[in-house]
């Protein structure tokens, strides 16, 4: 069936220090572009990344299955910043029947969820990060692996260490 009503945002929250996830009621367009977007804190503007050239990690995106904008701040933030930290989507966003988002609505940000709730380290030194859903022995084999494999350079493991090296591990129902 059809949406009938202009498409809002039903659910925003910060993911980490620089990601925030918008979920949309509907299906848009243009809602992955910065330049449609409006970030504030305590009415101050706060710039969105821009720039297209950068690692996939730090790009603004929109899945549409999940109806799910995901926006990159320039500048790390911390929780702090909940409930004074504010987005606006601007005209530019319309779903399909051509309905555009009303840029007058302020979306409140009021939630951090970090999906990096367990932490540990291989015995090279590499950490390992997840959810609560990933299994303790999950980790376990995943540090046994990444140890047995730069077991014999260690020189690479070191550098590897030194540069921010981590493996993320993750259920088959969650995102990168």
């Amino acid at each position: 069936m059809p949406h009938t009503n202009p498409p809002r945002v039903i659910f925003s929250q910060m993911i980490d220090s620089r990601r925030i996830e918008l979920y949309w009621d509907q299906e848009v367009k243009g809602a992955a572009d910065p330049q449609h977007f409006r970030l504030s804190l305590d009415g101050h503007p706060l710039p969105l990344m821009e720039r297209t050239d950068v690692e996939w990690n730090l790009l603004n995106v929109y899945e549409p299955i999940k109806k799910r904008s995901t926006l990159i701040t320039r500048e790390p933030l911390d929780f702090t910043v909940l409930g004074r930290l504010t987005i606006r989507a601007d005209a530019a966003i319309v779903n399909r029947q051509g309905q555009h988002a009303d840029p007058e609505v302020e979306i409140v940000i009021n939630n951090w969820h970090y999906q990096y709730t367990q932490l540990t380290n291989c015995r090279c030194g590499i950490p390992i990060e997840s959810s609560d859903d990933v299994k303790h022995h999950t980790w376990l084999l995943a540090a046994d692996l990444i140890d047995t494999m730069l077991s014999s350079s260690p020189q690479v493991a070191q550098t590897m260490t030194t540069e921010g090296a981590r493996v993320a591990i993750y259920r088959l129902h969650e995102d990168v």
